[in-house]
C-alpha cells in the first residue's frame, strides 16, 4: 500500500527505498510492488530508475507483464529517450521467448514501438 501511495504521488526515491526494504525482508516477491515502483519513477520523470527497476525484475526472475513494460517505455519516451525504451524492451522479448512464456507486451506496446522507432531514427 505504501509503494502504491508513492506511485500516485510520483515519489520515486521513497518507492525505491520501500521496494528495497521489501526485497530485504525475505518475503516472497511479486511483480506488483515493482510495477508500482516503476509507476512512481515514470511519474517523477525518472526514466533511468524505471529502467533499473525493470532490470531488477529480470534479475529476480519475476514474470514481466505489459503494464511494467509500457510504464518503462512511456517513461523513456517522455524523457526523449526512445533508444533506451527499445533497449529495455528487447531483452524482455528475448527472455519471454526463451522461457516459452507469454510476451510482456500488449496492444499498447505494439502501438508504442513504431513511434519509438521513428523517434530514435530522428535522434
Amino acid at each position: 500500500a505504501a509503494i502504491s501511495a508513492c506511485a500516485e504521488a510520483g515519489r520515486a526515491a521513497e518507492a525505491a527505498a520501500l521496494l528495497e526494504e521489501l526485497r530485504s525482508s525475505g518475503l516472497p516477491l511479486s511483480i506488483l510492488p515493482f510495477s508500482k515502483a516503476i509507476a512512481a519513477a515514470a511519474k517523477a520523470g525518472e526514466w533511468r530508475v524505471a529502467c533499473a527497476t525493470l532490470r531488477q525484475v529480470s534479475s529476480l526472475q519475476l514474470r514481466h507483464n505489459a503494464l511494467t513494460t509500457n510504464l518503462v517505455l512511456r517513461a523513456c519516451d517522455a524523457a526523449g529517450e526512445p533508444a533506451a525504451a527499445l533497449s529495455a524492451l528487447l531483452p524482455l522479448l528475448r527472455e519471454s521467448a526463451a522461457a516459452g512464456v507469454a510476451s510482456p507486451a500488449d496492444e499498447e506496446t505494439l502501438e508504442l514501438v513504431p513511434h519509438l522507432l521513428l523517434r530514435a531514427a530522428e535522434a
